[in-house]
């Protein structure tokens, strides 16, 4: 007889099945910036997964849900929980990557965040998941991304150091983000760019 599906097993089934959607070649492409948060997301969610199972009781918790909680809820709480307590880039990423899957700014924000304030190269990303909430919610997206830049700012020196050297060597829709950070960062009027016509 099977064992019964957990929350985690209920989890892993949504994050693994977007993965096999985006990974079909036959799918519609989308403008550049949705092509490259999806190909980060397909490489950030199998690794997030796979920390998860190599300790599962570091990440996962023992007992069932509390009443009228849903498996995706229960498990990233419990993540959110224990990230903070242990910083862990892979589990960062996933709870980034289901937080752009259901356009959820303030997981995103939180997750990117930790990880530009560790490494500054993932800066762009917050950027897009900004971006990609905005244009798929109608969610205003910009004065949550200006507040993030500026605590990765308070926290990193280097910043503007690592922004200058991003702006003359990164790579197509990378140096797009590179430039919307810098000027929602250094001007409070900044929008970020509105989203790609159909």
């Amino acid at each position: 007889m099977s064992q019964p599906a957990t929350p985690y097993d209920d989890f892993k089934a949504t994050m693994e099945d977007y993965v096999r959607r985006a990974s079909d070649p036959s799918r519609p492409r989308a403008d550049p910036v949705r092509e490259a948060v999806t190909a980060r997301m397909i490489q950030a969610i199998p690794a997030g997964l796979a920390a998860i199972e190599r300790d599962r009781a570091r990440w996962l918790a023992a007992g069932p849900p509390p009443p009228r909680w849903g498996a995706d809820a229960f498990v990233t709480h419990e993540l959110e929980d224990r990230v903070a307590r242990r910083d862990d880039p892979e589990i960062r990423w996933l709870l980034a990557s289901f937080g752009l899957l259901l356009a959820d700014l303030g997981t995103i924000v939180r997750n990117l965040e930790a990880l530009a304030m560790r490494d500054l190269d993932e800066l762009p990303w917050l950027v897009a998941g900004a971006m990609l909430v905005e244009w798929s919610s109608g969610q205003l997206a910009t004065d949550a991304l200006r507040e993030s830049l500026q605590r990765v700012a308070a926290q990193r020196g280097d910043l503007a150091a690592h922004l200058s050297r991003a702006l003359a060597a990164a790579p197509g829709v990378l140096l797009e983000l590179w430039r919307i950070a810098e000027q929602v960062r250094s001007d409070p009027t900044a929008q970020l760019p509105p989203g790609p016509t159909p």
